[in-house]
């Protein structure tokens, strides 16, 4: 089990990493401050517009994307439970 300065050093290079992306996305630099640092760390996804959010949802359409294996399992059951429609 890993203490405390582990997480701290990985929560310090998540924080670098995402420093470095902010200011290759062109955030200003008044915009990199401590807090939007590590919001962006550790989200990735400043917001959920059709580019940066889930591509499942915001994808070309809802049927252009491929199931999951365990939504089609799902979709079996349900179309069994229904009466094999």
């Amino acid at each position: 089990m890993r203490g405390k300065a582990y997480r701290r050093e990985k929560e310090a290079r998540a924080k670098a990493r995402a420093s470095k992306q902010m200011k290759l996305l062109g955030f200003d630099a008044e915009d990199i401050t401590h807090k939007s640092t590590g919001y962006y760390a550790e989200t990735r996804t400043p917001c959920s517009c059709f580019m940066c959010g889930n591509q499942r949802k915001y994808g070309k359409g809802s049927r252009d994307v491929e199931l999951t294996r365990q939504e089609k399992l799902a979709d079996i059951q349900e179309r069994e439970e229904l009466g094999g429609k």
